[in-house]
């Protein structure tokens, strides 16, 4: 395969800068030499998050690979419906009924700039075929983007490689028993309806509600940016909402297969992925930071323990 060329790679910041760095630097250490741009996008942070990012120790550490960054006009946040002026003047006359009645129970933005919503800046600004995405808690251990570059371009149309999963919700994905990445790669699709796996009731289908839970996931993925762009352009479908009853790409994943693109998981298990990367390696997930996901209470930020691994591991001091 060509791998003569570098990818650009986005990531989403919100306060944790010393996870992202962490983040960042070990992949700088496995992937570093296909990569130009790392694209930072910060969700209005509001505090010294941006000033860590500038730090002439890590810039320095992170060179020759550029870093840009740049701070929300209006936060992101976790809405489940981000939607643009310009993607609501798009949508069929189904959806905009469903819009505006989401207004009624949840939060609905619209934004002076699509820039604004996740991973969209990356995917205007990058001049790259393609485009990195990960999250800021991930200790990367092998060279995964290698891996990602090779699959996707092994076929034509392929739209996204990475790891393929299912939100909590999905009724066909728990635990493991009646479907798995490998089955859908083999081919095997849970229901008629599938990569839209949830309620069908007529109430949960006007709302748009928890039907959508297949993907591939964004916290470690690879995306072709002339497809991300064209379903911009002639859809207003954005990789990174949460529209349609689902977590982030939900609804995009769902729309490429409706399009005849290709995906890929080249890594389809646990056992295979834990040797090029570890998501959530602090223990849980960026999201228990800031909300009881679990039922347990929230989750600690340890920021002093990874400013010492930092110190350990790569020698920078925060």
């Amino acid at each position: 395969m060509n791998l003569d060329f570098k990818v650009d790679v986005a990531v989403q910041s919100f306060k944790k800068p010393e996870s992202l760095i962490y983040t960042l630097l070990s992949l700088k250490k496995v992937c570093g030499n296909l990569i130009d741009t790392i694209y930072i996008n910060d969700d209005c942070s509001n505090d010294s998050t941006i000033e860590m990012y500038k730090n002439s120790e890590f810039l320095t550490m992170m060179s020759p690979i550029k870093i840009k960054v740049r701070v929300n006009e209006i936060p992101s946040g976790y809405t489940h419906t981000l939607m643009t002026k310009k993607a609501f003047s798009k949508k069929k006359i189904i959806k905009k009924i469903q819009l505006l009645l989401s207004i009624l129970i949840k939060r609905c933005k619209f934004y002076k700039t699509d820039n604004d919503i996740r991973y969209q800046w990356a995917i205007n600004e990058t001049d790259k075929k393609y485009l990195f995405i990960i999250h800021d808690d991930i200790l990367f251990k092998n060279n995964v983007l290698e891996i990602y570059l090779n699959a996707i371009q092994s076929k034509e149309m392929v739209a996204i490689v990475g790891d393929l999963g299912g939100s909590r919700r999905c009724p066909f994905g728990k635990c493991g028993k009646n479907c798995s990445p490998k089955k859908i790669m083999e081919g095997y699709r849970p229901c008629p309806s599938w990569p839209i796996t949830g309620k069908y009731d007529i109430f949960h289908s006007m709302l748009g509600r928890y039907k959508r839970n297949c993907r591939i996931n964004e916290w470690c993925c690879l995306i072709d940016v002339n497809i991300a762009r064209k379903l911009v352009l002639e859809e207003g479908t954005y990789f990174g909402n949460y529209e349609g009853g689902g977590d982030v790409a939900c609804y995009w994943f769902e729309r490429i297969i409706c399009l005849k693109y290709n995906f890929i998981d080249p890594l389809p298990t646990y056992e295979e992925r834990k040797n090029y990367y570890i998501h959530w390696w602090q223990g849980h997930s960026g999201h228990s930071v800031w909300v009881d996901e679990d039922g347990n209470g929230k989750k600690l930020y340890e920021s002093e323990l990874i400013k010492r691994k930092l110190n350990d591991e790569f020698g920078l001091k925060l």
